[in-house]
């Protein structure tokens, strides 16, 4: 019989420490970003929709045929890459291969 509760208070223990693990609090929200100032969270933009939509992705267009790079024009207008390529595709450009950039420059001849 002390065999039995011995297992039974083991499983109880467990249960007990599952339980407490379940009831730990939730992180707090706030956090210090790198300048150590506290923020509750990031803020959400808005999704561009129609005329704005258009408007800036031709934007964006004429900035990536003039010689910019999606990643460049990624981190100017604080939007993910993918967002900045899919808005390029529908403004209807025509992408550069990747890789090696063309050279600014001309050589003499």
């Amino acid at each position: 019989m002390s065999e039995v509760r011995s297992l039974r208070g083991d499983a109880t223990n467990r249960t007990a420490r599952k339980q407490s693990l379940r009831m730990a609090p939730a992180p707090n929200p706030v956090a210090a970003d790198r300048d150590g100032l506290k923020r509750k969270s990031l803020r959400r933009r808005a999704h561009l929709k129609g005329a704005a939509r258009r408007l800036f992705a031709a934007e964006l267009r004429s900035s990536y045929e003039t010689g910019a790079t999606i990643f460049e024009l990624s981190r100017e207008h604080k939007r993910a890459v993918s967002t900045i390529h899919e808005l390029l595709r529908e403004a209807g450009t025509i992408f550069r291969p990747r890789g090696v950039r063309p050279q600014r420059h001309q050589f003499p001849e």
